[in-house]
């Protein structure tokens, strides 16, 4: 995934994850390598989820979710 979605906190690092009711849930992760703008997700995430990768910090676990997939129905 886009390094740019991981965040860090205390307890390591985390995405935000939409669910399907268009609410953020915060997920820690596994994290393998990180470079060149990818980070590799031994475990945390599943393939079919969608995860945030702007403006995470103005989110918090069940904070709506725009997504740019709305967005563009518009």
């Amino acid at each position: 995934m886009p390094s740019t979605a991981l965040r860090h906190g205390p307890d390591g690092y985390y995405v935000y994850i939409v669910k399907p009711d268009d609410t953020a849930e915060m997920r820690p992760l596994k994290v393998g390598h990180i470079g060149d703008g990818l980070a590799i997700i031994e475990a945390g995430v599943a393939v079919d989820e969608e995860v945030v990768t702007a403006g995470q910090s103005r989110l918090e676990p069940g904070a709506r979710v725009e997504t740019a997939s709305a967005n563009a129905s518009r």
